[in-house]
């Protein structure tokens, strides 16, 4: 898996190596230069925001972010499902972390978290209950999620209005 910088000069990729153990790295592409970004920790996911300002890792259930930059990982929430893959994302102003959990019912709900901490807030319900990948617009009005199950094929879905309205003064 690798996802491309903003400019298209760089990818982000894993580096695996033979026997378990690897790398998340940041590979420019003209030169070949590798800058580690970090070293695998088992059982967990990283990739980095659209911004590129954010590493967000998912270690099993708690999902973590800390600067490209480098210094020490913040625990922003812990979730009930164990499954991570882009189920999350840092909104483009870099302020926002938008993830889905379940709820009792079984419902996906939509949630968002503060990147300087705090409590997460309920946004509405994800429109699947499937494990689907979520990107959010360059502008920030839109999330895509993309879930495909065995049962019931592959969706597509563009998520609008997700963001409460600001508070009235």
């Amino acid at each position: 898996m690798g996802q491309s910088s903003r400019d298209d000069r760089a990818l982000y990729i894993y580096r695996w190596r033979i026997g378990g153990g690897g790398e998340f790295l940041r590979w420019e592409i003209a030169t070949g230069q590798e800058t580690l970004l970090e070293k695998y920790v088992p059982e967990s996911f990283i990739w980095v925001s659209l911004n590129e300002r954010w590493l967000i890792r998912a270690v099993k259930q708690n999902v973590e972010i800390r600067p490209t930059s480098g210094g020490d990982w913040k625990s922003l929430v812990s979730r009930s499902l164990r499954e991570w893959d882009h189920e999350a994302s840092i909104t483009p102003d870099g302020k926002w972390l938008l993830y889905y959990d379940a709820d009792s019912s079984g419902k996906r709900p939509l949630f968002r978290v503060a990147t300087a901490g705090g409590a997460p807030e309920r946004l509405g319900d994800f429109p699947t209950n499937t494990t689907s990948d979520m990107e959010i617009s360059p502008d920030g009005t839109k999330i895509v999620a993309a879930a495909a199950d065995d049962a019931t094929g592959y969706e597509l879905w563009s998520l609008e209005n997700f963001v409460p309205p600001a508070p009235k003064r």
